[in-house]
C-alpha cells in the first residue's frame, strides 16, 4: 500500500518532531496532511487563501466549444476543479467514459491528474523541465516548433500572469484566456500564527504567490528577521518557509518573506523531502 505521491506506507518517520503547516484551501489539503502524518510529522491545515469559482454561466460556453481549440493549457489544478463543477452541463462532458478533446498540457503531474479526472487526455513536461507557467510555455513552443499554429485555451485564475500567453503568441500560437476563479485571502488567527512563526520546529508550506502575499500582509515579516540567531541545533529561531516552486519563491522574496527551500517539482514528496533536508541541516 502506498501513501499519496507513491511513498510506501511504512516510510521512516523522518518528520518526527516537526509541525508542517499546509496553507492551501481545505478541499486540497487532505492529501498533503496525510503525507505529513505518514512521515511522522504533525500536520496543521491553515488556509491562507480561498478559491472562488466564476459563475458557471461564464465557463460553460467555452467548455461546450472545446472542439475549436487544438490544445488546452492549465497551470493550476484549481481551474480544472472549478471546471469539473460545470462540465456535466456541457455537450463535450466526460460522461460514460468519453474523453474531452483536445489534449490538455499542464505544469506538472498533480495538475495532469486533475485534468485526467475531468476527462482530458493530459501531458506535462518531464521532471525538471516544467514547474512554472513560463517553463511550460517554452516547452510547448519547442514541441510545436516547425508545425502549424495551435489555437490554445489557457485555463487560469484572475491572478495568473501574462507570461504564458505572451510566449505562445510570440511563437505564433493564438491564445484565449478563460478565467475560471478568483483568489481571495483568508483571515488568520494572528496570535496563533505569530507563535508558530517564531518556532524552529515548524515548516510553513506555501503553494502560490497569493498565499505568500496573504501571509506577509496579515502576519508581517518582522519574524523573518530572526535569521541572525539560532537554536541549539543551528536552525534559525523561526519557522522554515518551503515553496512549491520558483514562482512562489520569487513572490516571497518580493514581499520580504524568507525562503528556506524550493521543491524541484510541484509534488507532495518533493516538497516534504525539502522539509526533511531542513530538519537535518
Amino acid at each position: 500500500m502506498a501513501e499519496p505521491g507513491g511513498r510506501p506506507a511504512a516510510a521512516a518517520p523522518d518528520l518526527a518532531g516537526w509541525t508542517v503547516i499546509i496553507t492551501r484551501p481545505e478541499q486540497q489539503a487532505a492529501i498533503w496532511a496525510q503525507a505529513v502524518r505518514a512521515r511522522g510529522g504533525t500536520a496543521l491545515v491553515r488556509p491562507l487563501i480561498e478559491v472562488v469559482p466564476r459563475p458557471a454561466a461564464q465557463l460553460a460556453p467555452a467548455l461546450a466549444d472545446l472542439a475549436r481549440y487544438d490544445a488546452v493549457v492549465a497551470t493550476s489544478a484549481n481551474a480544472l476543479r472549478v471546471l469539473a463543477q460545470v462540465v456535466g452541463a456541457c455537450s463535450g462532458a466526460a460522461e460514460g467514459g468519453r474523453t474531452l478533446a483536445p489534449l490538455c498540457y499542464t505544469v506538472g503531474e498533480a495538475t495532469a491528474r486533475a485534468a485526467v479526472r475531468l476527462g482530458f487526455r493530459a501531458e506535462c513536461p518531464p521532471a525538471g523541465e516544467g514547474g512554472t507557467a513560463e517553463a511550460l510555455a517554452e516547452w510547448l513552443a519547442l514541441q510545436w516548433a516547425g508545425g502549424p499554429a495551435k489555437r490554445v485555451l489557457f485555463l487560469a485564475g484572475q491572478l495568473a500572469g501574462d507570461r504564458l500567453p505572451e510566449v505562445l503568441r510570440a511563437a505564433g500560437h493564438p491564445v484565449d484566456v478563460l478565467v475560471c476563479y478568483d483568489t481571495r485571502p483568508v483571515a488568520v488567527n494572528l496570535a496563533e500564527w505569530r507563535e508558530w512563526l517564531r518556532r524552529s520546529d515548524v515548516a510553513v508550506v506555501l503553494f502560490s504567490p497569493s498565499a505568500a502575499r496573504s501571509l506577509a500582509a496579515q502576519c508581517g515579516t518582522d519574524w523573518a528577521g530572526s535569521t541572525g540567531s539560532a537554536d541549539h541545533r543551528g536552525r534559525p529561531e523561526r519557522a522554515a518557509v518551503v515553496c512549491l516552486g520558483p514562482t512562489t519563491a520569487a513572490a516571497c522574496q518580493t514581499v520580504g518573506l524568507p525562503v528556506d527551500g524550493v521543491a524541484h517539482c510541484p509534488d507532495v514528496d518533493a516538497v516534504l523531502d525539502v522539509v526533511v533536508r531542513l530538519t537535518r541541516a
